[in-house]
């Protein structure tokens, strides 16, 4: 069939008939090849009613020059290159295997100066069309926003979690300037943390497309990296509307914001006596709701710095130039937390951070200014250099509370039997988990599922696997079958497209996988296995990573004590009481008394605290090492125990 006989046939067929007889003629390999015949088909083209020919138009990728010049949009055709060229490049091998971005990068300043060339009639009746075809969605929904034309609809897909809508919102042309990046970046923050309604999958993209708000954010505000934007719209929320020691004054009282150490929280005072409750008077007035919401702003930017800036940088021990540190010691609560933590400078030159004199404090108190970049120190830099020991027992010592896992950090070292192995580590295998509690965990941690039975997490070029079978995505990660662990190993994500499908089966061998890599991803896999962990298994799994850290706590915090009485090997504790000799596990907490009698202590016989209790990090995750520390503190004065019930227990075995 030709051209002419489709134009004839027009009056007896609507718009989605005429669609697939375009179709037919591609099949048919009618198109023009000479541009005597484009321009002939274009003028016969011409003849349809336009309304034919947009439907035609997102549904014939082979014709779309062909029907744009037939409907007039001449203008429009390098916008139509840039939309298709973005997709087939996100759509390209390299890009598949990039997990940085969801939707392609797209350059802002090349889409304005497209848009300025093209009428905007044609180039939003364009982009209309795709959308509503569901062709090149993704990159005409992006281009909309970058020329301001779908602000509504960005809004709506927002309040639908639409993940292309809140990548988006860093798109949109800003109207009122500085105070509106800083609106955008709060509101991105707040949709980034409703991640945790979501199941294991969506819940990592959903923190992906927020991500990638903020950086379309950070090129629309002009900043050379999103890192840079967030310090400083981090800054701005402590300086402008929740800076230290700000006051507020309701009648005769004062309330002030107070910051100390990472607690955050108000004092209230009364001609100068600081009061232990709120009066009725303060909490029912409007002052003291902006104070209180004042105080949740730093505690949102505590979490956040945590949790996205501290646990990547101990992590990672990503490089922080004298620039970027002077930078994070601007915003005052960055500062106080990282006073915290160990830094390491140069060749091993370790030392806790001191933000006022701007240098490092090694263990000798001697000062070392910061003159080039430095890393926050991981525990494996620390145990290589062999002051891991050291610097615990000096964290102790200062009573300094680490805002994330450092020195105490679980460490995971390649085992002989690993190295033998090659690829596979079986460290985890056999371990049967709950599904839906392993996929909780695995997506706060950014892991995501790749194939049916394997879950992935990319730490730059590597990518770190491990196998979780016997179980759909459904049954597992939804409903909560059990799930049985395998095989752990590790691959690069740089590959070539002739060679995808023989690299994608290579796997990087353990000896060569980068140590901070590996004990991450090892951490990872070992709190899934002992949080989701079947829990009728005869015995309660703890690896020998996690044993030996708290070993190491608790003789740094028996030392710090100067407490005799308690002996640490293998798995246990014994405790000398006054009264008794007591064995106490090192993960259940389970008690004894010596040899083998059973003693119940449950928290509300005792408290979930003890006056000397001290644990130098602020991770609330690990709440059993602080009961743990607790019974092995309140069973050194076994003689001072009131409880009747506990004491019963103790005189009937002695």
């Amino acid at each position: 069939m030709s051209i002419s006989e489709l134009q004839a046939a027009h009056h007896q067929i609507d718009a989605i008939n005429a669609t697939i007889i375009w179709e037919q003629l591609s099949r048919d390999d009618l198109e023009p090849t000479n541009p005597i015949q484009y321009e002939r088909s274009v003028q016969e083209l011409s003849q349809f009613p336009g309304e034919t020919l947009k439907v035609l138009f997102p549904l014939t990728p082979h014709a779309h020059r062909l029907i744009a010049d037939a409907l007039g949009w001449h203008e429009a055709q390098p916008l139509l290159n840039y939309i298709e060229s973005h997709t087939n490049c996100l759509q390209s091998v390299g890009q598949m295997l990039d997990e940085s971005s969801m939707f392609g990068v797209v350059d802002i300043e090349e889409v304005r100066a497209l848009l300025a060339r093209v009428p905007k009639e044609s180039a939003r009746m364009m982009l209309s069309l795709f959308v509503e075809a569901g062709i090149h969605k993704e990159i005409c929904y992006q281009v909309s926003a970058i020329a301001g034309w779908n602000r509504e609809r960005v809004a709506k897909g927002i309040k639908h979690h639409s993940q292309v809508a809140i990548a988006c919102l860093g798109l949109l042309p800003l109207e009122r300037g500085d105070e509106e990046v800083l609106e955008r970046y709060l509101r991105l923050r707040e949709i980034e943390g409703m991640a945790h309604k979501f199941g294991p999958q969506r819940r990592v993209t959903h923190k992906q497309a927020a991500y990638e708000g903020m950086r379309n954010l950070a090129r629309l505000a002009d900043y050379a990296d999103t890192t840079l934007m967030e310090w400083e719209m981090e800054a701005r929320v402590a300086r402008d509307r929740s800076p230290e020691g700000r006051r507020w004054q309701v009648s005769a009282y004062s309330i002030t914001l107070r910051l100390d150490g990472i607690d955050i929280s108000l004092d209230i005072e009364r001609d100068g006596r600081l009061l232990k409750s709120v009066p009725k008077e303060v909490r029912a007035s409007a002052v003291y709701q902006e104070a209180k919401e004042a105080v949740q702003l730093l505690r949102d930017q505590l979490k956040r710095l945590r949790t996205n800036l501290l646990e990547m940088l101990v992590a990672s021990e990503k490089i922080l130039t004298v620039g970027e540190l002077q930078n994070l010691v601007r915003l005052p609560l960055a500062r106080k937390l990282l006073e915290r933590l160990v830094m390491v400078s140069g060749e091993n030159m370790f030392g806790l951070f001191d933000g006022e004199r701007f240098v490092l404090q090694d263990l000798d108190g001697s000062l070392h200014p910061i003159t080039q970049p430095v890393r926050v120190a991981h525990s494996y830099s620390l145990f290589q250099a062999g002051v891991l020991t050291a610097w615990q027992r000096e964290i102790i010592c200062r009573k300094i509370v680490q805002p994330v896992k450092q020195v105490f950090r679980e460490l995971y070292i390649l085992t002989p039997a690993e190295r033998e192995a090659v690829a596979f580590s079986r460290r985890f295998a056999g371990h049967w988990v709950r599904g839906n509690i392993a996929g909780s965990l695995l997506g706060s941690r950014q892991w995501r599922l790749q194939e049916y039975d394997v879950c992935f997490k990319t730490f730059g070029t590597i990518q770190a696997c491990v196998e979780l079978s016997q179980a759909s995505y459904y049954e597992g990660f939804i409903v909560g079958q059990p799930m049985l662990v395998g095989n752990i190993y590790f691959r690069s994500t740089v590959r070539s497209y002739e060679r995808m499908w023989e690299e994608s089966k290579k796997y990087i061998p353990l000896g060569e996988v980068p140590p901070l890599v590996f004990s991450e991803a090892m951490r990872n896999i070992d709190l899934v296995v002992s949080v989701a962990q079947i829990e009728d298994q005869q015995m309660l799994f703890c690896s020998s990573e996690v044993y030996e850290r708290r070993r190491e706590l608790l003789q740094a915090l028996l030392d710090d004590l100067s407490l005799a009485g308690v002996t640490l090997d293998g798995h246990f504790a014994y405790v000398q009481g006054k009264l008794a000799r007591y064995r106490v596990h090192l993960n259940s907490g389970a008690i004894h008394i010596e040899p083998g009698h059973y003693l119940c202590i449950v928290p509300q016989n005792w408290g979930g605290s003890h006056p000397q209790l001290f644990l130098p990090f602020a991770d609330k995750e690990d709440t059993r090492l602080s009961e743990i520390v607790s019974k092995i503190l309140l069973l050194l004065e076994d003689d001072r125990i009131k409880d009747e019930s506990i004491l019963r227990q103790i005189r009937s075995h002695i």
